[in-house]
């Protein structure tokens, strides 16, 4: 198994917004990555999914 490095690409650079990635499963044909936006405790949900993001994906 390969070791795998996952970071997202901020899409507003000084944004409020945080982002997050999680490498949810790797095997042999691929890997299932999710990214999540970090919103302040004020807002609805700590966390929601991302849309739109870039993430750089490196592996050994």
């Amino acid at each position: 198994m390969p070791v795998l490095s996952a970071v997202a690409v901020d899409p507003v650079p000084g944004g409020e917004d945080p982002v997050t990635v999680t490498v949810e499963s790797v095997d042999a044909m691929g890997a299932v990555l999710r990214v999540w936006w970090l919103r302040p405790r004020a807002s609805p949900g700590l966390i929601a999914p991302a849309g739109g993001v870039q993430v750089h994906v490196t592996a050994r």
